[in-house]
Order: C-alpha cells, then structure tokens, then sequence
C-alpha cells in the first residue's frame, strides 16, 4: 500500500521489550492476558509472535524496538528522510537492506525486507 507520497506504508512486524526482569512482563502477557508463548529461553520471550520481551543485552532498559517490513528499503528511508526522520540503511542478518532509526523517546524502529512468500 503506497502513501499520498507513493512511498510503501510499512506494515507492523513486532515490537520488543527491553527490561532488566522480564518475568513480570511474562506474567502479564502470558498468564493474565492469555497470550501464548512462541519461543522463551533464559532473558528472552517472545509472544503471540508480535509481542517479545528481552533482557537489556541488544537494547537499553525500559525502551522499545518496532520492526516494520516494505518492499523497498531504499525508497522508504529516502521518503522518511525527507520527511525529517534521521537513520541508516546497512544490511541485516539475512543479507538485506534495512532502516534504522531512533525516535525521540529513545525505541528504535527498524525497518526490514519483506521476504518473497514461499510457494
């Protein structure tokens, strides 16, 4: 889905939780609200899959990390830079291009390749 720019409107992937104890997110997001948990070893959990709680080893205590999937990298950080927001394209994990930023209360977001579905 494009914009009134025409640039891709990202689509939500998942947000991560950075926190120094996560078993109380564990037990608001699992046993009071029901959500069911995907994957959990020690200092990481991940929920419902779009909801992942991690200890402050990839991300600083009491902020947040929302990932985002486009078509286009490229595109989208040329739009969100003209539009005033700050980051960097570098590669991730996979090999592709990704978006990096920092909002003004300190969660990045990042912005990913959605990946060709599988026939």
């Amino acid at each position: 889905m494009a914009d009134d720019s025409g640039s891709e409107t990202p689509e939500f992937l998942c947000v991560t939780m950075y926190a120094e104890d996560i078993a109380p997110l564990r037990a608001y997001y699992h046993d009071a609200l029901g959500l069911l948990i995907d994957y959990e070893q020690p200092g990481q959990l991940v929920a419902m899959p779009n909801v992942c709680a991690h200890d402050p080893s990839e991300g600083p205590a009491g902020t947040m990390r929302l990932y985002f999937l486009v078509d286009d990298v490229a595109a989208f950080a040329a739009t969100a830079q003209r539009r005033g927001a700050q980051g960097i394209v570098a590669i991730d994990g996979l090999g592709n291009p990704a978006w990096h930023s920092t909002d003004p209360s300190g969660n990045s977001g990042h912005v990913l390749t959605r990946l060709p579905q599988a026939n």
